[in-house]
């Protein structure tokens, strides 16, 4: 019985660690959307990033709901530390490459950590993040072959 417990506690862990490094992830995508905000003029592409920008607020919201579920504590919102620290580079269509990579990353991270979800709403929680994502990719896809050779 007790070496059940041991690995439960284990797991719930490497969960909690996931879900923190998650949130930090998504304020680090936030930033970076503020960031390449400043280098659009055209409408269309602002507002589509200013779309994926929301979706990463949400994400990073929905992680925090999971986080006190699991552990019925809040998570610090670290969101304006990553503003003056996140680096991007003065090309707009390498900055939507890169975006598009980061996505592409983190839905790599969410489906590893799906599973791990200990009830079905979380599990549905994550879930809906990745939805979200893979529609993120779709928009930087868009906004890559509109911009390629610019």
């Amino acid at each position: 019985m007790e070496e059940n417990n041991i690995v439960e506690s284990i797991v719930n862990n490497d969960i909690i660690d996931s879900v923190r490094s998650l949130v930090e992830d998504e304020n680090h995508s936030i930033a970076f959307y503020n960031m390449l905000l400043n280098q659009v003029t055209d409408e269309e592409d602002v507002s589509i990033i200013s779309d994926i920008m929301k979706n990463e607020v949400r994400h990073s919201d929905i992680l925090k709901d999971v986080f006190y579920e699991i552990t019925s504590t809040h998570i610090s919102d670290t969101r304006s530390i990553y503003v003056e620290n996140r680096c991007i580079i003065d090309n707009y269509p390498e900055n939507l490459k890169n975006g598009l990579f980061d996505e592409i990353n983190s839905i790599k991270k969410y489906r590893n950590i799906q599973n791990s979800m200990p009830d079905t709403k979380k599990y549905n929680m994550i879930n809906e993040i990745i939805t979200n994502k893979l529609c993120n990719v779709n928009m930087y896809n868009y906004l890559i072959s509109k911009n390629i050779h610019k």
